[in-house]
């Protein structure tokens, strides 16, 4: 187990305790482009 998956394992812990979803759940997976992940994600809110 690797440390990516530590903090995918703890944020669902806390997204599934805290989030409201409409219809089913939140679901959170690892990024496949680690580089630009960030912008990709923050480019998002925008």
């Amino acid at each position: 187990m690797g440390a990516p998956d530590l903090v995918l394992a703890s944020f669902r812990k806390t997204v599934s305790d805290l989030a409201w979803a409409g219809e089913g759940r939140v679901e959170l997976v690892q990024t496949e482009c680690l580089d630009n992940a960030a912008l990709i994600g923050a480019a998002a809110l925008f």
